[in-house]
């Protein structure tokens, strides 16, 4: 049994509210963002994700979220504020387009390599840490070390003062052997937001 036989398959299907189609036609087109990129003052952002609970031979971890003032480059709108330069807030109701890029590896949380079979999701949650759709993720099983990207792009109906976080899981088998904490390392990062 592999990993991602215990996890729910996605969905790929969209409910169109056709009232707030026309809403968004009728506003001003925008653009904001969040960016994380490595240059001379600073170094990769590194997350530990717990090595989680054992649940018929598959270690499924926690949600762990980025540390806050992870993003170096931010573009606030009037809709869309960048909090701590780590969390998104909606500043008005309205359906806006995510456009997610992390590039990143997975290793052992002492940073060797891992021997066992890994998967990385990444999620958008909302201030309770609620996904906002169970669809909404990225699936990624890169070999230990290797650098890996991943890609979310969906639209979400957002209410006034929502909140919104990138959350990361790690699912692993259990050989009895090589369970151990992950150690995420993320080289770069872009969050666009838009209507």
């Amino acid at each position: 049994m592999s990993i991602s036989d215990n996890l729910p398959r996605p969905e790929f299907s969209r409910i169109v509210d056709i009232h707030s189609l026309e809403e968004s036609a009728l506003q001003e087109p925008f653009n904001a963002s969040a960016t994380f990129y490595r240059n001379v003052n600073n170094t990769n952002i590194l997350m530990s994700i717990p090595l989680g609970t054992n649940t018929n031979g598959v270690y499924v971890s926690p949600m762990t979220y980025l540390p806050a003032f992870s993003f170096n480059s931010v573009k606030n709108t009037s809709q869309v504020l960048i909090l701590n330069n780590v969390d998104a807030k909606i500043l008005q109701s309205m359906s806006l387009y995510h456009n997610i890029i992390i590039q990143y590896k997975i290793s052992n949380s002492n940073n060797y390599n891992f021997l066992n079979q890994r998967e990385l999701r990444i999620t958008l949650v909302d201030g309770n840490n609620n996904p906002y759709n169970a669809t909404i993720f990225s699936n990624s099983m890169p070999d230990t070390g290797a650098h890996d990207t991943v890609i979310i792009n969906q639209y979400i109906d957002h209410a006034v003062n929502d909140v919104v976080k990138l959350a990361f899981m790690v699912t692993q088998n259990s050989d009895g052997i090589n369970e151990a904490d992950t150690l995420l390392t993320i080289m770069r990062i872009s969050w666009n937001i838009s209507n």
